[in-house]
């Protein structure tokens, strides 16, 4: 095999084809800021990384009586950041898992250092979730995107 067709098979494994133009840059790959050797000993310890904690989906979607989480789209508490209408619990879940085990931003200790807060975007929603010790997702709000609203304080 001569060098042009090693170049060319290189290339197709770089996911650049023949004819792609080589005078830009490539974007960066994004990496998972979990893989970050800083996060070595924390996802150690996280033997429920990603899974939803005890309570934690009814907490977020319908509130615990305590002011926290109650965000699903027809909830009237003030204050509140709403997911848009038509979202589901499901689709929630989905998005905060996804979320905790691959986030957009660096993992940040909770301010008690009982967890990690992490950030996200997942079909065009901005979320904040929040994930104790063991990896488990403990809350989590929708931050901003289409359909979002807050409602107003009383």
């Amino acid at each position: 095999m001569g060098p042009a067709q090693q170049h060319g098979i290189q290339r197709a494994e770089e996911g650049r084809p023949k004819g792609a133009d080589t005078s830009e840059p490539e974007a960066p790959k994004r990496t998972n800021p979990w893989d970050d050797p800083e996060f070595t000993d924390a996802k150690y310890d996280m033997h429920r990384f990603g899974q939803m904690g005890e309570g934690a989906m009814d907490k977020i979607w319908d509130g615990d009586g305590l002011g926290n989480g109650n965000h699903k789209p027809s909830s009237t508490e003030p204050g509140k950041t709403l997911f848009p209408p038509g979202t589901t619990k499901a689709q929630v879940e989905g998005w905060f898992k996804s979320i905790a085990t691959n986030p957009d931003s660096r993992p940040q200790p909770r301010a008690n250092g009982d967890g990690w807060r992490v950030t996200g975007t997942r079909d065009g929603i901005t979320c904040i979730v929040t994930l104790d010790m063991d990896g488990s997702i403990s809350g989590g709000f929708p931050v901003s995107g289409q359909g979002v609203t807050t409602n107003s304080k009383a």
